[in-house]
């Protein structure tokens, strides 16, 4: 799953830059925050769960409620600090 993200990420990377350089500044905003809405509600009305499936096979149905939390702790830390993180990284 990691060398997927990692694949797409420096694809789409270099896609992002070219379509920034084309539409400028605001418009690979605007369609950045337009793809994410997309992709966010193309999720939402998905019929299967799958992938929640998969992650819950994994455990036993006796540890499937921690490794949940665990993951659901750290993808909350991620959401929440990755920016501010982020912009004290960049402002040094």
């Amino acid at each position: 799953m990691a060398i997927t993200y990692l694949l797409a990420a420096c694809t789409f990377t270099l896609l992002y830059g070219c379509l920034y350089n084309v539409l400028g500044r605001r418009g690979a905003n605007q369609t950045a925050v337009i793809a994410a809405a997309l992709g966010t509600t193309a999720c939402g009305f998905s019929r299967n769960m799958e992938p929640s499936i998969i992650t819950s096979d994994m455990d036993s149905l006796r540890s499937r409620g921690l490794t949940q939390l665990v993951s659901s702790i750290f993808s909350g830390l991620g959401l929440g600090l990755g920016g501010p993180v982020g912009g004290l990284v960049s402002d040094r």
